[in-house]
């Protein structure tokens, strides 16, 4: 999914300097990849039973090259949003597929060139999680594993503010990024298993990352959140 997000900047007085002009940013968006049985790109994944032989059959990857071959580089910022289920049991195969994914699609030219990780935003789903274990820590396990090995990161699966990251990134891509995290509560037979959930500590974190930020900045960006499922009361 591809689309274009504008802002225009609003004069409020007093303002330490002038708000910029009109901004705009491409967003390429993917969401349920789901790497493991299910993967809509895994060789005879749309035949049924057994599998074919892969050479012949495109990668997720090959397809989105070429839906983007030959397209114009838009002339403004180009980010690539992620917005979970990379897997499906959150097995360590799966995730070493997302990895790969990721950081071949941070090299690859995107609308006339490679965007890079800084420009990948990612958040988990609830198949992002070991669904077993009781301690949220052990069902946390595999995913700070992968972000740490996909990003350079140092995310512990105990911290569950790991799991969130906001990004103010107005000077270089005119955008202010929330990622927030709706599987925090995800565990098997539980009524939390496939539905989301967005708690107060989450939301006090964002405020407080908003409020942190000069007026002018926030009137004069594109603001984006990010979240997988869709959170209940």
């Amino acid at each position: 999914m591809l689309a274009k997000l504008r802002a225009t900047g609003k004069k409020s007085a007093p303002v330490s300097r002038p708000i910029p002009p009109t901004r705009q940013i491409m967003v390429v968006h993917l969401s349920d990849i789901h790497f493991g049985r299910h993967h809509r790109f895994s060789p005879g994944a749309a035949v049924g039973p057994g599998k074919l032989p892969s050479p012949g059959r495109a990668s997720l990857l090959e397809s989105l090259r070429k839906d983007l071959a030959g397209r114009p580089d838009p002339g403004c910022p180009v980010i690539l949003c992620l917005t979970g289920d990379f897997a499906e049991i959150a097995s360590a195969d799966e995730f070493r597929e997302a990895e790969r994914f990721i950081k071949q699609l941070a090299a690859e030219k995107i609308f006339g060139q490679p965007r890079s990780l800084k420009n990948i935003f990612i958040v988990p789903g609830n198949h992002d999680l070991a669904h077993g274990p009781k301690e949220s820590e052990d069902r946390w396990s595999p995913w700070a594993k992968f972000c740490n090995d996909t990003f350079g990161t140092n995310f512990a699966a105990r911290d569950p503010t790991s799991r969130i990251s906001f990004h103010d990134r107005v000077d270089d891509l005119g955008a202010i990024i929330v990622c927030l995290n709706s599987s925090e509560y995800v565990q098997k037979d539980t009524p939390e298993e496939k539905r989301g959930v967005i708690d107060e500590d989450q939301l006090n974190l964002a405020q407080e990352f908003l409020e942190s930020l000069a007026p002018h900045r926030i009137e004069s960006a594109i603001r984006i959140a990010l979240i997988h499922h869709h959170p209940v009361a």
